[in-house]
């Protein structure tokens, strides 16, 4: 079970997503100093070294999504359905042994690497992706147990097609992109649907 790696996706306010990755605010469910390892894409780049604009993502994504909405109507003719989701996270979880027996630097290029492959299949983008090391719970012994996992926070609309990516998601289909991608880690296709796998995402109340 700890070789398993699994994604869920799932609709977001895209600036909360921002804020929990950065912990501009306070968790109180941590179970170590907060600590995540944050890489922000495309448009976002320039948070990598300037933190400070974290607090203004959200005028961002309201001009973004104006200019989303615009080039819809304009390119399609009509205005996009209401019920869009326009800004969507998907959540990688790793099995906590696997994760462990794996050098970091090789689970951030390997999610890179998937990152640069979903957005080429999916036409989306990917505007940040943060792999949190601070969450998880405490056995009967009071030893800390990691939910080790990656928070992608993904644009669902093309400029170059006009339309939206994520309609075309196959999410079995995803599930063992995902592996395939890991596989060289170690880690195999996981269901995040698996009682026995939601064990290790006990305390990730924000997912």
């Amino acid at each position: 079970m700890s070789d398993y790696i699994s994604i869920n996706v799932q609709e977001t306010e895209p600036a909360q997503s921002i804020h929990h990755s950065a912990r501009t605010k306070t968790v109180t469910y941590l179970v170590a100093n907060p600590n995540t390892v944050t890489n922000f894409r495309h448009d976002l780049k320039s948070l990598n070294n300037n933190q400070n604009d974290i607090n203004h993502v959200s005028d961002y994504f309201k001009a973004r999504e104006l200019e989303i909405k615009q080039d819809y109507r304009e390119n399609n003719n009509r205005s996009i359905q209401k019920n869009t989701k326009l800004y969507q996270e998907a959540v990688i979880s790793f099995g906590r042994e696997r994760f462990e027996q794996n050098n970091q630097a090789n689970i951030l290029k390997a999610t890179e690497d998937f990152c640069l492959e979903f957005e080429q299949k999916y036409n989306v983008k990917i505007l940040m992706s943060s792999l949190h090391l601070d969450e998880g719970h405490k056995d009967e012994n009071g030893t800390i147990k990691h939910n080790y996992h990656t928070h992608l926070l993904i644009e669902n609309y093309s400029f170059d097609t006009h339309k939206t990516g994520m309609r075309k998601v196959d999410f079995r289909t995803l599930q063992t992109e995902l592996a395939q991608s890991f596989e060289h880690l170690g880690f195999e296709r996981g269901d995040p649907e698996k009682k026995a796998q939601r064990l290790e995402q006990i305390g990730r109340a924000h997912v």
